[in-house]
């Protein structure tokens, strides 16, 4: 299987890069740094989902493959501000451009190799504090948690169910 996971430098991605190439499958996957401890067989690249040049990177990255059988939008972080007094607009469109839109970028500049495979897969890592159900049951209310962080994969989920409806792709959804 060829796999392409974005946020490659540490924790879920860095895990998830070993564990796929201890496993025998080919792993491709981005950060902004250079991860440590990874397994030598990974091939990775350098650079930001958020980035203007970021779709070309990929592109280039993943060139020598015929197929993508799976990818896996992992990158992300926090952010601050748990109330409206609190919150800085300026993070806001950073946490979406991260969570949405790099997820979007980062879908678009695979699709091509995904459609080369028989059964291509795209897993966009989200978060339950995305979910309005549950923040409208309350399943948070009693926690501080960041607007921006809420939002953002608030829209990634939306993302994803758009991605399933396409029916061009298989879009699974991990929180």
């Amino acid at each position: 299987m060829n796999i392409f996971i974005t946020g490659i430098s540490r924790g879920l991605g860095l895990e998830l890069a070993n564990q796929y190439a201890e496993g025998g499958h080919t792993v491709i996957g981005i950060s902004r740094s250079a991860p440590r401890g990874i397994d030598p067989q990974i091939t990775c690249l350098i650079g930001d989902v958020t980035a203007p040049t970021c779709e070309t990177t990929i592109r280039n990255g993943i060139a020598r493959l015929h197929c993508l059988d799976l990818v896996i939008n992992n990158a992300g972080c926090g952010s601050h501000g748990s109330q409206l007094d609190m919150i800085d607009p300026v993070e806001l469109s950073s946490q979406l451009e991260l969570h949405c839109v790099g997820a979007l970028v980062v879908a678009k500049a695979t699709l091509e190799k995904l459609r080369n495979s028989n059964s291509p897969k795209i897993v966009n890592v989200t978060s339950r504090l995305g979910s309005i159900r549950k923040h409208l049951r309350g399943d948070f209310h009693s926690s501080d948690f960041s607007y921006c962080y809420r939002i953002a994969k608030c829209a990634q989920n939306m993302l994803s169910v758009c991605m399933q409806q396409d029916k061009s792709i298989e879009c699974n959804l991990f929180a």
